[in-house]
């Protein structure tokens, strides 16, 4: 019998280079919290030659700058009325030292580039993803229930012990039967899959009424209505109805009697395959790996959004991914034994986090303390200058604020990318300061700096 209204949809696969990437590593690495991990530290790993190259290449500037200081500040004294003349006068000593202020510029915007393309290629996947699970759950959702193909998702004896024994055993057979294919019974019957499925709920709908008269026909309630029937023509009786007036009341009552039964049992049919149904999409969501350490779901923001996105919020991320948007009371249908599992943390009150803010706080504290750290190790003169010190708090918040708005797939490779920054940048300056000595120059005060191997640069007399 075919009841269903199944159909399996084709999830396009993105074609975003990274995007490719992660769903290829993906292919080895079942929870894709890993994955984003292993990805943002090959990626890092990746580019570490070049971010040393720029560090290098700015530490050999700033040397060059420090020990053109006396010159400059002589140059200012002397030109600092004529401001053409002064930048005259400066740039002829910035090229004789060998100088150049925008070296490693190039280098430095290469971070940037390759977070923009992060970004994008991260959307990419979360979008696919999103979709892959919907529709898996879909699918699942319409499925037939048979025991054999579906013993490791749905268990049958948390249903039967909900519901009567006959009405569940009958209705399992109908689900493991052949014809629930809507696909499967249109080329059969030469029929769209549309037609096939108008058919298949005028299908269910007769095989629901034909149960219900068997029920109701059967010994067993013939017996059960026999004794409404005589009670209430006993009644009748004893409230002194006549015979013809107490059989007309206990007919009338034996009626409504099973017609309520008839119901009730077609009810009963409706609530074993909706809870089926319910327990399989749940399962099935749950299998798709969408949990990582304390986020239930990934591909949704460490924050007190729901593990199950709304119907608007699904539609939404599917529209700006250029993909298939879905019916919203079909998706509510499909989704609804999820979001009945109050999936997430309940914190105040509220049900369904699906994160702590964890991630969030990492990413203000992770970008606010790696400042900090790199310019104790980068042997730079300490500032005072207001506008560092509102920078140190702005960009922090801005990476906050990134995680929060946007999944905590790419929240989390926010993070470890700041992080292995970070800590990159520490060993590599304290390399570059060892080497080229300039942490006690700069601590003392002394212009002058004990580098070898910068050449053309102007004597400095005191």
């Amino acid at each position: 019998m075919a009841f269903i209204s199944s159909y399996i949809l084709e999830v396009e696969v993105p074609t975003h280079f990274v995007a490719k990437i992660l769903l290829w590593l993906g292919s080895f690495i079942s929870n894709y919290g890993w994955v984003i991990v292993i990805f943002t530290l090959m990626l890092k790993l990746l580019l570490l030659a070049p971010d040393i190259i720029q560090k290098v290449k700015s530490k050999k500037q700033q040397i060059k700058l420090m020990a053109l200081k006396p010159a400059l500040e002589k140059l200012e004294r002397q030109y600092g009325r004529d401001k053409q003349l002064l930048m005259a006068k400066q740039q002829e000593l910035y090229k004789k030292a060998g100088y150049n202020p925008a070296a490693g510029c190039l280098f430095m915007l290469l971070p940037l580039i390759v977070v923009i393309i992060a970004f994008t290629g991260f959307n990419a996947v979360v979008a696919y993803k999103t979709e892959l699970s919907y529709v898996n759950v879909r699918t699942a959702y319409y499925s037939d229930f048979s025991e054999e193909t579906n013993d490791n998702i749905i268990n049958y004896q948390s249903i039967k012990a909900e519901f009567s024994e006959d009405v569940y055993n009958l209705i399992k057979t109908e689900l493991q039967k052949d014809d629930s294919d809507e696909t499967k019974l249109a080329s059969l019957k030469g029929l769209s899959v549309e037609e096939t499925a108008l058919e298949a709920k005028a299908d269910f709908a007769s095989f629901k009424e034909k149960f219900a008269e068997n029920y109701i026909n059967g010994t067993e309630f013939q017996q059960i209505a026999q004794q409404k029937y005589d009670e209430v023509y006993n009644e009748a009786i004893s409230s002194g109805k006549t015979e013809e007036e107490a059989v007309t009341i206990a007919t009338e009552a034996k009626t409504s009697y099973t017609n309520e039964i008839k119901q009730q049992v077609k009810n009963e049919i409706d609530a074993v395959i909706l809870q089926a149904r319910k327990n399989v999409a749940l399962k099935t969501f749950e299998n798709n790996n969408s949990k990582f350490l304390w986020i239930h779901n990934i591909w949704v923001s460490d924050t007190h959004s729901a593990v199950v996105m709304t119907a608007e919020k699904y539609n939404s991320t599917m529209s700006n991914a250029k993909r298939p948007t879905v019916d919203v009371n079909e998706y509510n249908t499909v989704m609804a034994g999820v979001k009945e599992a109050n999936l997430g943390y309940k914190i105040i009150g509220k049900t369904g986090w699906n994160g702590l803010y964890i991630l969030v706080i990492l990413a203000f504290l992770v970008s606010f303390g790696a400042q900090k750290l790199i310019q104790l190790t980068s042997a730079q003169a300490p500032t005072e200058m207001p506008s560092m010190k509102v920078m140190s708090i702005i960009l922090p918040l801005i990476s906050a604020v990134f995680v929060f708005f946007y999944s905590s797939a790419f929240g989390l490779y926010m993070v470890i990318n700041s992080l292995f920054t970070s800590v990159s940048t520490i060993i590599i300056n304290f390399i570059l300061n060892k080497k080229y000595n300039v942490e006690t120059t700069i601590l003392s005060g002394t212009p002058e700096i004990e580098d070898k191997k910068i050449s053309n640069r102007p004597a400095i007399k005191k």
